[in-house]
């Protein structure tokens, strides 16, 4: 156990006594330390790490792992998940361009062959990664292929003597490889690595339909494994799998009509459902928003602020990240609109401990889960009784919001009528907090690209949210970026909310620090 937790935590010693949010873990890093505790054939629940926080008290919760997980190939039609539905319910113009991308770095450059053989191994292994999406007179079918295909595609591009356009040239070729997918015929995976004298990009496209952030970590640990692994001359071993996306999707549709697990979300649900929430103010009412037409702006925290924020946040008021930077938006959007309460879309990483027996902590594809929540701000009160009554608030959601999008998706909607149960507030503010990153493997020397990794969603695909804020910890620091369409939102208008965002949040880190 304490290996594991230095791993994932980036400590080189730990005490048996301390707090494993004090040392800056989350939940996202609690999923990574389940999956690697599953490697040594023990079993670790999230939620008894959140509930036994310290090392001496979580390893009491450790359980033998008995039961053996098949290793073969998966193959045959999938279920679609809620958030697949949802994809797939929004019909995207563009939705072949719908991706996520990470470009890595290499001072000492990267072994195209190896690459190469890192990602057959990967794609072996990662079931998900060989998915293909049909148009049927059903619907859409998503079909997991065998190995006998090509799943990903790798593009060399010599630049070692390009200066001048180099910068220019590497953009052109990115954004090309974003707009090659096509979901039916594939490969959802494009690698395009770039030779500079300064050394080696490799950039990593995937569709959004078959990963999500923690598959994001789970990919990179694997290639960086397997490309050491190459470079000591050894052959490719990757950890086991763990259950496939298959079997969780089967899973969650029988959740879906447990009579147990509905009752208590419907119960919630039902109550947050019938809430009328004030629109935000606009520049103008628009018909439809594109991506093309919208615009970005990002704020970012120190190194030393981002370490302070990450491993004193839990102390004075045992919250979490996701509690005061939600805190801080409400904060940020209180002072722009006058409203007390304001409607957010939260996605979370949706591998909340839903069905016994299932481990998926290293299970690739989109598991995320989306949820409305409502934040009550009263400025009335002081900033302590904000940050407890949102944290309480969160912690009375069941199961993290992960139940959300199996009821509105998978329950059949006999039974979702029967309960009167309707799906009407529509948040018009999505917030995803998708964790820290780590900042590179020491043994390989690569780490994370400076260079833009593309445009991953088509520019003429529909913008869901008037307003997006997303953020992650790249490189040790916090970053934030809120994208509007600029015709809904004064480009003023969202400066402000966001650096009052960010000053809320280093009000938060001043008075935690104290």
């Amino acid at each position: 156990m304490a290996a594991v937790w230095k791993e994932v935590l980036g400590i080189e010693k730990i005490s048996v006594e301390q707090n494993y949010f004090e040392l800056g873990g989350d939940s996202i890093k609690a999923v990574q330390i389940v999956a690697r505790l599953s490697k040594y054939k023990w079993k670790l629940e999230v939620k008894d790490l959140f509930e036994q926080p310290t090392l001496e008290e979580a390893s009491t919760m450790l359980k033998r792992i008995t039961a053996s997980i098949s290793q073969e190939s998966v193959t045959g039609e999938v279920l679609l998940t809620p958030i697949q539905q949802w994809f797939f319910e929004q019909t995207f113009s563009e939705q072949h361009h719908w991706n996520q991308a990470m470009m890595l770095y290499s001072p000492k450059g990267f072994k195209p062959e190896f690459v190469h053989k890192a990602f057959e191994k990967i794609t072996e292994q990662h079931d998900a990664l060989r998915m293909s999406y049909i148009q049927t007179d059903e619907g859409i079918k998503q079909i997991n292929n065998g190995l006998e295909g090509t799943y990903f595609s790798l593009e060399s591009y010599d630049l070692i003597d390009e200066n001048e356009e180099l910068l220019r040239k590497i953009e052109n070729e990115v954004n090309q490889l974003h707009r090659r997918f096509d979901l039916e015929r594939g490969p959802l995976v494009q690698l395009g690595l770039f030779r500079t004298r300064e050394g080696d990009h490799l950039l990593i496209i995937v569709h959004h339909l078959i990963i999500d952030g923690i598959s994001w970590r789970i990919l990179l640990e694997d290639f960086q494994m397997g490309y050491e692994q190459l470079l000591k001359k050894e052959e490719i071993t990757l950890p086991e799998k763990t259950h496939s996306y298959q079997e969780w999707a089967k899973r969650l549709s029988h959740l879906a009509q447990d009579a147990r697990f509905l009752e208590k979300e419907i119960s919630y649900w039902k109550g947050i459902e019938t809430t009328v929430v004030q629109p935000l103010p606009k520049e103008q009412q628009i018909e439809s928003r594109k991506w093309v037409e919208c615009n970005t702006i990002q704020i970012e925290w120190t190194k030393e602020l981002t370490h302070h924020f990450v491993h004193s946040a839990h102390k004075t008021y045992q919250t979490n990240m996701n509690d005061l930077l939600l805190v801080a938006l409400g904060l940020a959007f209180k002072a722009w609109t006058g409203q007390e309460q304001l409607a957010v879309q939260l996605e979370g990483h949706g591998r909340e401990d839903l069905i016994p027996d299932t481990n998926i902590s290293r299970t690739m594809g989109w598991f995320t889960s989306f949820y409305p929540v409502l934040l009550n701000i009263d400025t009335t009160q002081d900033l302590s009784y904000v940050i407890k009554s949102t944290k309480e608030m969160l912690r009375r959601i069941p199961n993290k919001g992960a139940g959300y999008g199996i009821v509105k998706y998978l329950t059949p909607k006999q039974i979702i009528e029967e309960k009167q149960l309707s799906f009407h507030l529509q948040p018009e503010v999505n917030f995803n907090y998708l964790g820290q990153f780590d900042e590179g493997n020491k043994e390989t020397g690569i780490t994370f690209s400076s260079l833009s990794s593309g445009i991953p969603v088509g520019a003429n695909s529909e913008k869901t949210y008037p307003l997006d804020v997303s953020g992650m910890i790249v490189n040790g620091r916090l970053e934030f970026t809120f994208t509007f369409h600029h015709k809904e939102f004064n480009i003023q208008t969202i400066q402000t909310l966001a650096h009052s965002f960010k000053e809320n949040l280093d009000q938060h880190d001043r008075t935690l620090l104290q």
